[in-house]
């Protein structure tokens, strides 16, 4: 038969036990840290999400002006030869003795001013005698 050893099946010493309960004692204080810390990143995050959120809405409103000046200059050039044809129209009128050469250069000047207007979008609408159509029409 063979010999028994006694110190084999003696229960191993319960030591680790006590460093569980030393590292339950420090877990319970890093939730607290970690749940601060946490909340100083997301209040970061938050604040830095709100200063990027209002530096798009300056950008956006500067980006926007910006926009409508250009097509206001664009507009006004080309504007722009059709106010110095009527210039001449009214310098011509001053020393003109032929009334029907007069008035066709006025009439050149308003077809001139009329492309130039149904180029950027912008065309007559026949409303006078016409009856009152919302879809077309604007109470004033």
């Amino acid at each position: 038969m063979p010999e028994e050893n006694p110190i084999a099946e003696a229960p191993a010493p319960e030591a680790p036990a006590a460093d569980a309960s030393t590292e339950a004692v420090s877990v319970e204080v890093d939730p607290l840290e970690a749940a601060k810390a946490e909340n100083a990143k997301l209040r970061d995050q938050l604040l830095r999400t709100a200063a990027d959120f209002d530096n798009f809405k300056k950008r956006s409103r500067r980006e926007l002006a910006d926009q409508e000046k250009r097509a206001r200059e664009d507009f006004l050039k080309d504007l722009l030869p059709v106010f110095d044809n009527l210039e001449r129209a009214t310098a011509h009128a001053e020393t003109a003795t032929d009334v029907k050469a007069l008035a066709d250069g006025i009439g050149l000047v308003k077809r001139q001013f009329l492309d130039t207007l149904s180029k950027v979008g912008i065309e007559r609408i026949k409303a006078q005698g016409a009856a009152f159509d919302p879809t077309f029409h604007e109470a004033v």
